[in-house]
């Protein structure tokens, strides 16, 4: 994924930051001067704190200097800074440093890279040095430096992966738009020509004879499974990997085809609904094929507290027992494949009730969730 660079702010502000501690570190050193007792150490800390600021100035501005190795330098020459920083004292005030807050910019880097908990880890070396190498007890100002300090990583850090996780999910989704985008393009042109075209054999395609009806069912076939695909080009893109089933379903409402479910979203895992509105279109597909001419279908989908039940029933000319059977043996109605075995795939059943003249009803029955059973 392109980064879009949210945390660069933090990054610009942590230049700031540096830059105006080291100003702060400079009167600082012009104020205790007097108290140093190796002067030229003094200096020489100090002119490495101009030059480090300089290198760090440089490489935060770039995405190359936000690295570990980058960070870690920077958290190395800070401690060495400050530790030099005592000899300079040489058991003097321990509030008298060089380096003063200017040492708190590398374990804010630490933390803008890292996160909060890698932030407060970089902290504590800091700390550790503060209160531990001196020899003497932190005074309530040192303890308020280090409570600060720690609280600062924490905070910055909790912001920086707050907008990582931001960048990463506006990354995601324009992403999904500009897919959902090119395949709603698709599907227009699929829709205006291909499906046209398919359509009309379908219906024409009896009247030229046995050749005719076979090239018909055909198209057919073929009609019903482009159709799933414009279906899912203009399904919704849920960020957990659902999909709404109802407005899956919805995309075969046509003149002769109702479709009625609830007023709220059917939730069903992308897969499972993907493969749940194939065995409808397949059922879609087998009244248009064996209902007879001007055949209506309706397409309920009703909830219940584990399943999900979606109904295709028409008001065709209907079948035997006897029939439904024998096409299921043959291979043919799609009853053994498109639909039953689709349902008990899903861990899931299959119903299918007709008698002549009484048009056919098929329910099928699936778990919301994966089934252990389920046929593999």
């Amino acid at each position: 994924m392109k980064r879009l660079g949210f945390a660069t702010p933090l990054w610009r502000a942590l230049i700031a930051y540096r830059v105006i501690l080291l100003g702060y570190a400079a009167m600082q050193t012009v104020h205790y001067w007097p108290v140093y007792t190796d002067r030229r150490l003094a200096l020489a800390v100090f002119v490495t704190m101009v030059l480090w600021t300089v290198a760090m100035t440089a490489a935060n501005a770039l995405d190359r200097g936000r690295r570990w190795v980058v960070c870690l330098a920077d958290l190395t020459v800070s401690a060495v800074l400050l530790v030099m920083t005592y000899y300079v004292l040489g058991g003097g005030d321990p509030e008298a440093t060089v380096t003063g807050p200017w040492v708190s910019a590398a374990v804010l880097a630490c933390a803008i890279l890292g996160g909060p908990w890698r932030g407060m880890a970089a902290s504590l070396v800091i700390i550790v040095i503060t209160c531990v190498l001196p020899g003497v007890p932190p005074s309530q100002n040192t303890l308020y430096d280090v409570v600060m300090l720690l609280m600062g990583g924490g905070v910055v850090g909790l912001v920086s992966q707050l907008l990582r996780d931001a960048e990463w999910r506006m990354t995601l989704l324009t992403e999904r738009e500009a897919a959902v985008n090119e395949r709603e393009r698709l599907a227009r042109i699929v829709h205006d020509g291909v499906l046209q075209v398919l359509t009309l054999v379908h219906r024409r395609g009896p009247d030229l004879g046995p050749d005719g009806a076979e090239l018909a069912r055909l198209a057919g076939e073929q009609e019903a499974a482009l159709r799933g695909l414009v279906l899912g080009a203009h399904s919704p893109v849920a960020p957990v990997g659902e999909a709404d089933l109802s407005a899956l379903l919805t995309g075969f409402a046509s003149t002769q085809v109702s479709v009625s479910g609830p007023a709220v979203p059917v939730l069903l895992p992308a897969d499972r609904a993907a493969e749940l509105v194939a065995a409808v279109a397949a059922a879609l597909d087998n009244v248009a094929r064996h209902a007879g001419p001007g055949a209506r279908a309706w397409v309920t989908v009703e909830e219940e507290r584990a399943d999900v039940l979606v109904s295709v029933r028409d008001d065709g000319r209907g079948a035997t027992a006897d029939q439904v059977e024998g096409a299921a043996a043959s291979g043919r109605l799609g009853v053994a494949q498109s639909m039953r075995g689709r349902a008990e795939d899903l861990g899931g059943t299959m119903s299918l009730v007709t008698a002549p003249g009484q048009g056919t009803e098929v329910e099928f029955r699936v778990p919301r969730r994966a089934d252990r059973t389920a046929r593999r």
